[in-house]
């Protein structure tokens, strides 16, 4: 019982660092697709999410949809496979398409949205990094651990030490690894969204 038990949480993590993985490419692959076509990613996106959310509605239904349904089972969360699959690649491509829309309409310089997009990654870092070295947990939320949130905030000042070189590159991500830490927020919409307000406020 104690070996199956633990077959089952080694899996689980597993599963996790996966999908960290897999968000990992996905936010460069979206931050280099928007320096190529910039805004001209909104109905791109819009798409995918339309369509996305019918595949989702599909494998609720239990429809076996080839590839699709294969990696949902591989790398989703158990949680989320029945009752809502492909969970974290919506939430996370709401909160890019939400910035880049709000981009446009305030018409935001295009670096601080490039910017605001690939500071995404640094959740990957955050959850690998507490996957793997965590063990100090945060008070106000235990999901979540100290030194998940120092790999958010180190790989967010290598990320915005290419686009600033001034206190940006300190108070950027450490307000963002801070946020990232709260319950109840979603970090794939708040980190986007917040970081292009919070350059903003910066005077950027």
């Amino acid at each position: 019982m104690f070996k199956m038990k633990n077959i089952k949480v080694v899996d689980e993590l597993s599963i996790e660092i996966k999908r960290k993985l897999i968000h990992f490419f996905l936010v460069l692959a979206l931050a280099l697709l928007f320096r190529i076509i910039n805004f001209q990613i909104i109905p791109l996106l819009s798409s995918a999410l339309f369509i996305g959310i019918l595949i989702s509605e599909f494998c609720i239904r239990g429809k076996n949809i080839p590839i699709i349904s294969f990696c949902i089972k591989k790398f989703d969360r158990p949680e989320n496979v029945l009752f809502s699959p492909g969970l974290g690649v919506f939430t996370l491509l709401t909160g890019i398409l939400l910035i880049i829309f709000i981009g446009f309409i305030l018409k935001i310089n295009l670096l601080l949205i490039e910017l605001s997009i690939l500071l995404n990654a640094s959740d990957t870092f955050s959850t690998i990094f507490g996957i793997m070295l965590g063990k100090t947990k945060w008070p106000h939320n235990p999901r979540k651990t100290i030194e998940g949130t120092l790999a958010f905030f180190i790989s967010g000042i290598i990320i915005t030490l290419y686009y600033f070189q001034d206190a940006t590159i300190i108070i950027l991500p450490l307000v963002l690894a801070l946020i990232e830490t709260l319950p109840r927020f979603d970090d794939n919409i708040s980190i986007s969204t917040l970081s292009l307000f919070l350059l903003k406020f910066l005077g950027k």
